[in-house]
């Protein structure tokens, strides 16, 4: 067996009520909260909750709720100087993984009294960090309750930006892991079937991504297959759109399992693969990384790595899991796609997201992305 290193320190407190139950931990943080979020159709219900506890601790609070979806470091600014007017001592990062990343990223902007888009770049990008053990960077605390269950943000170290001035997205390298993860399936119960299909597949993206990952090891893989089995109990009541309270305890609890996976060797090509489809054509996360994954499971040489995923998952072959994949994704995709703006997209891989293809197991050029994308969007070709 390698040797390795497991690392998810973000502590997780799972359940029903649970913000309510935590009320004591929250206000442990201070006396001023700055909230991130985004605008609710209908309740907002992980909000009521968090809003009911800061006013019962007597902790003053300010929310932002105009959080882009796949934020900008130029939202990231606007949420920063809001919040360095207020003054918080910690933050609150309610609703999906952009207000998640967003509260994450702006807490570190506010640690450095950075409020200009050229510094946020500078310090994001191009500030020579290089942390091999991915500890923590100097912010304000940061504590997380998810609306939806498949960015895994609560749990990992990660934040996802938009950057305008590569036309992509990115991870800053300034780790923030969560002071708290409170994970309430409440939540998403009841939330749109597109908010669930998305979540669902990003956090099954995640397991998928980093068990085959070269630098993935024995442990979280392990944990990758604890994901799988709940992925099983609860993917054919996801498709039909027949929930039970159990099956929403399962789907928040696999995006976290899979957080913890993934978070040790990271994502592997269909992410990569779907920033292109978020950026150009507006595409869902969650959707944009799992509409590619059928074809990529195809593209691994060695099947044998493959096997075990389709088996803890509840699929007989690469077949019927990529028709699981085009029936949750076909329901919420409609676009249309160019072998010319894939040959675009190839290109910009290559030249930007190259890293991915060294932990990709086996030889992966141009071609072979090439083939992965017009064999999973097939569907949308003009």
């Amino acid at each position: 067996m390698k040797d390795f290193k497991f690392h998810a320190p973000a502590p997780v407190y799972f359940g029903r009520e649970v913000v309510s139950k935590q009320a004591d931990l929250i206000a442990s943080y201070g006396k001023r909260a700055f909230i991130v979020t985004t605008k609710f159709e209908g309740r907002h219900l992980a909000l009521e909750d968090v809003e009911q506890v800061l006013k019962d601790k007597g902790i003053a609070y300010e929310v932002f709720d105009e959080t882009e979806e796949n934020p900008s470091v130029e939202c990231i600014v606007r949420i920063t100087r809001k919040a360095k007017a207020f003054g918080p001592d910690f933050f609150l990062g309610v609703g999906g993984g952009s207000s998640m990343d967003a509260a994450k990223a702006a807490s570190v902007l506010l640690q450095n009294d950075i409020t200009e888009e050229e510094a946020a770049y500078d310090l994001f990008f191009k500030h020579p960090v290089t942390d091999a053990y991915r500890r923590p960077y100097p912010c304000r605390p940061v504590i997380c309750v998810p609306t939806t269950a498949g960015s895994s943000s609560e749990i990992t170290g990660f934040y996802v930006l938009t950057r305008k001035d590569t036309g992509s997205k990115d991870t800053p390298p300034m780790i923030v892991f969560a002071e708290a993860a409170l994970l309430d399936p409440r939540y998403i119960s009841g939330a749109p079937q597109l908010i669930l299909d998305t979540g669902a597949m990003d956090a099954l993206s995640h397991g998928i991504e980093t068990y085959i990952n070269v630098k993935s090891n024995f442990l979280n893989r392990q944990i990758a297959m604890i994901g799988f089995g709940l992925f099983r109990k609860f993917k054919d009541h996801l498709l039909s759109g027949e929930l039970t309270d159990e099956d929403y305890d399962n789907i928040m609890l696999h995006s976290a399992v899979q957080g913890m996976a993934f978070y040790q060797a990271g994502t592997l090509l269909p992410h990569g693969l779907g920033y292109y489809l978020s950026h150009d054509k507006g595409l869902n996360h969650g959707l944009a990384c799992s509409i590619t994954q059928g074809e990529f499971l195809r593209s691994i040489q060695d099947q044998s790595i493959v096997a075990p995923i389709l088996e803890a998952c509840g699929f007989n072959n690469v077949d019927e899991f990529a028709e699981y994949v085009r029936a949750m994704t076909n329901r919420d995709v409609h676009m249309t796609v160019t072998e010319q703006e894939i040959d675009g997209w190839v290109e910009h891989f290559l030249t930007y997201q190259s890293r991915r293809l060294a932990i990709y197991p086996g030889h992966m050029d141009g071609e072979g992305l090439k083939k992965i994308f017009m064999g999973s969007l097939k569907a949308y070709l003009v």
